[in-house]
């Protein structure tokens, strides 16, 4: 539901937005699941309004706490994830994660990158050649 995500992500910058209008600062990447869990929270209650059909993955660097990453479902649930999945294969990208998670705790941004290629690789099926994926950094 492609405009299910649009809305969530156009709220999440209204809420950013408004959250450095009146503090002076960036909003936290904690403080943004927490409330935009909350307004998905109430779109469950209202009879008027559906919930969201979708997931929001949330990544952001505290200075304070470093990276984080918080998983926002449509339900209002949000929690801090060390590496999170989202998808149809979702299950399967979790528990490769979840394998490896106390080594990815002392790798490099490149040995986390690889990590995340092998995954996607492990969980699709198939290798990767370096003109078939694109990769982001914060």
């Amino acid at each position: 539901f492609k405009v299910c995500s649009k809305s969530m992500i156009q709220r999440a910058r209204h809420e950013a937005g408004k959250w450095a209008f009146d503090n002076g600062y960036n909003m936290p990447v904690s403080t943004l699941a927490r409330r935009m869990a909350d307004l998905a929270q109430v779109n469950t209650q209202a009879a008027s309004s559906r919930p969201l059909a979708c997931i929001g993955l949330f990544v952001g660097v505290n200075d304070e706490k470093g990276p984080q990453v918080f998983k926002v479902d449509c339900a209002g649930h949000y929690l801090p994830f060390f590496a999170a999945t989202s998808g149809p294969k979702e299950q399967e990208a979790m528990n490769f994660l979840e394998k490896r998670v106390k080594e990815i705790k002392e790798f490099d941004k490149d040995q986390v990158i690889r990590t995340a290629i092998t995954c996607l690789g492990h969980v699709l099926g198939s290798d990767f050649r370096g003109t078939e994926s694109e990769v982001g950094s914060i």
